[in-house]
């Protein structure tokens, strides 16, 4: 007599056999023997021989990141650059294989240690379905990395002017440091859109606003000749040239796509055209000629402005000599601003020069502070001026810069004060206790076990 009930349990276990075998996807089988290996890896932390399986194709990376994530409460505890070498696994993922299995991490199924989840939550944002991602920017999140990846995927799908304003002065409002997102790019917008939302920013947000426009400044001028038409445009018809507002048209968008942009000659006749028919932003388009780095166009500029008549003035008088001779005065620096302009595509040696001269500032305690605000310090410029201006008196300063540092803590900061502390060796508590906070291992490597 044929026992039926048994045949079905044979047939459901051959059938889990397979399952185990190929699964859905027969890239995503592996032996139980390079399991045991990979868990004894992990175990050992050689995160470089598990990531070189991956380039030699030995096995896809999807599957060698399921069994990593499986098995991750195997890892001892290493600093996250030495985690960082299991990267190149994560990287060569699918992406949407990636966020299914990347799913019971994020939700606390696995256990996984926290440096490898905040090194792998990017990847997963950044592929996650936008459901998952508009209610991140609508509830929070507490990783701002995690929120300005979600804020990028929202705004890409939305083709439409006064929306996509909304939608992006909305997030701005609810998060601040979002402001800062350099990379933000609408230029997926069609043309007229482009011009509508061109005009409402420049208008709202540039002009008319008394707040930080930074991050509107920046989305502005990647639009390239046709931001440059319309600050043009508005520039022709003013009459009077008091706003401070106003000079930034001239400094951070003028200037600015003047430099970045190859179409010079087009771009130097308009500003000369403007400079001839509008007599009241003379003074402050000359003034602007500092801002051009390259001295050719700059003294184009002053020889078609000479013709026309240049404003009497002591200061227009030396920015002159310093374009016809290419010899600079000590520079002026007021704002963080003035800064960011001065260093802004320049050479390394003349980032060196400008965190010397802002050192004598009388006003150098108070911008000091500043370049640490969540409005600047996420820029890499900025960055590297203050790793600049602290080498200049390293002993007097780290111990000021490490206390601003902690009212913002930007990871990629902190990096970068990490490395210098390791090139000078400073002795400080402060230090010492950043340190050991941030990266043991290279407080042992430099100070030892003991506090």
């Amino acid at each position: 007599m044929i026992d039926r009930d048994l045949i079905t349990k044979t047939v459901e276990r051959i059938r889990e056999a397979l399952n185990r075998r190929f699964e859905k996807n027969a890239e995503l089988y592996i032996s139980n023997q390079d399991i045991q290996k990979i868990k004894n890896l992990l175990w050992t932390s050689s995160f470089e021989t598990i990531a070189k399986w991956s380039q030699m194709q030995r096995y896809s990376p999807e599957i060698l990141a399921k069994v990593i994530l499986k098995n991750a409460w195997l890892i001892q505890a290493v600093s996250p650059r030495k985690m960082e070498r299991l990267m190149p696994v994560f990287n060569n993922c699918n992406p949407k294989l990636f966020s299914e299995i990347m799913k019971e991490v994020i939700e606390n199924k696995i256990d996984t240690p926290l440096n490898l989840v905040r090194m792998l939550e990017p990847l997963y944002y950044d592929s996650v379905e936008m459901e998952k991602c508009q209610q991140i920017l609508d509830n929070g999140h507490n990783d701002i990395k995690i929120l300005e990846i979600c804020f990028r995927r929202i705004i890409k799908r939305i083709s439409f002017a006064e929306e996509l304003y909304e939608e992006i002065k909305k997030y701005f409002g609810m998060y601040p440091e979002s402001e800062n997102i350099r990379e933000v790019d609408v230029s997926h917008l069609k043309t007229e859109q482009q011009k509508l939302f061109l005009n409402t920013i420049f208008k709202n947000e540039i002009i008319d606003s008394d707040t930080d426009q930074w991050g509107w400044i920046d989305i502005f001028n990647k639009f390239g000749q046709t931001a440059f038409d319309l600050a043009i445009n508005y520039l022709s018809g003013l009459s009077e040239f008091r706003n401070p507002n106003q000079k930034r048209v001239v400094n951070l968008i003028i200037a600015r796509i003047v430099n970045s942009d190859e179409n010079n000659q087009l771009f130097t006749k308009q500003i000369v055209e403007l400079y001839e028919i509008n007599p009241s932003i003379r003074f402050s388009l000359t003034l602007g000629l500092r801002k051009i780095r390259t001295r050719q166009i700059a003294q184009n500029l002053v020889k078609e402005f000479q013709e026309i008549g240049i404003p009497e003035g002591g200061r227009i008088q030396d920015v002159v000599n310093e374009i016809e001779t290419g010899e600079r005065d000590e520079l002026i620096i007021q704002t963080v601003d003035d800064i960011f302009d001065e260093i802004n595509g320049r050479p390394h040696r003349h980032l060196r020069y400008v965190s010397r001269i802002f050192m004598r500032n009388e006003r150098f305690n108070t911008l000091f502070g500043q370049l640490f605000s969540k409005n600047y310090c996420n820029e890499e410029l900025i960055q590297k001026f203050v790793i600049e201006v602290i080498k200049n008196d390293g002993n007097r300063l780290i111990d000021i810069a490490l206390t601003h540092w902690k009212k913002e803590q930007k990871e990629t900061l902190r990096d970068r004060l990490l490395n210098l502390i390791k090139e000078e060796r400073f002795g400080s508590s402060n230090v010492k206790e950043f340190v050991f906070e941030n990266d043991f291992e290279v407080y042992k490597t430099i100070y030892g076990r003991g506090m």
